[in-house]
């Protein structure tokens, strides 16, 4: 079973990816930083170098890699905050994993990447005062996206890592995660 977390930058999907699969005692692949790996650069240099078609073009590519090659296997799976822009990658996500959508409010995304710039190549260009306005608009453009391959929505405002963690826990307590094609609770 492959569990996906999707949601906007900075929500959070790498710390919880990485603790959930600390606590499933599973793999946990961060698509971005997949990307980064085989490319041999950072996302921002591919976005600044190549363009965001191509680095879109990578993102459905190693979506359908990582995903033929872990379909047997129990994988946390952190995608980009723009993967589910593509039909492609919205179509294997629901197919082949649960997917749980990390939702925030546009004022908690602001404040986080207002503190992480120069680390999201999308919106290091932006000046300060015009960063509400810009997140809003992207995010409203990726939201359909995200409720589309969700199989699970998680509010994160106000709610601790743990908690959230907890509240992912009990989603799937009872899972038997010892066999991943043999599951049908979920």
């Amino acid at each position: 079973m492959i569990i996906s977390l999707t949601g906007f930058m900075g929500v959070g999907k790498s710390t919880i990816a990485g603790l959930l699969a600390k606590h499933l005692y599973c793999k946990v692949v961060d698509l971005d930083k997949q990307i980064e790996h085989e490319q041999g650069m950072a996302v921002s240099e591919i976005f600044s170098t190549k363009g965001e078609a191509y680095f879109r073009k990578l993102e459905e590519q190693s979506l359908e890699k990582i995903i033929k090659e872990n379909k047997e296997k129990i994988l946390i799976l952190s995608l980009g905050g723009g993967t589910l822009m593509s039909e492609a990658n919205r179509r294997v996500i629901r197919k082949n994993t649960r997917c749980i959508y990390l939702r925030a409010s546009l004022k908690l995304l602001t404040e986080r990447l207002m503190t992480h710039k120069g680390k999201r190549p999308v919106v290091d260009n932006i000046d300060d005062a015009s960063l509400h306005e810009e997140i809003s608009t992207l995010f409203e453009k990726r939201k359909p996206g995200y409720e589309a391959a969700a199989s699970i929505i998680i509010d994160v405002d106000g709610k601790s890592v743990r908690t959230l963690l907890l509240e992912i826990m009990s989603i799937f307590s009872g899972t038997d995660f010892s066999n991943p094609l043999n599951n049908n609770s979920l």
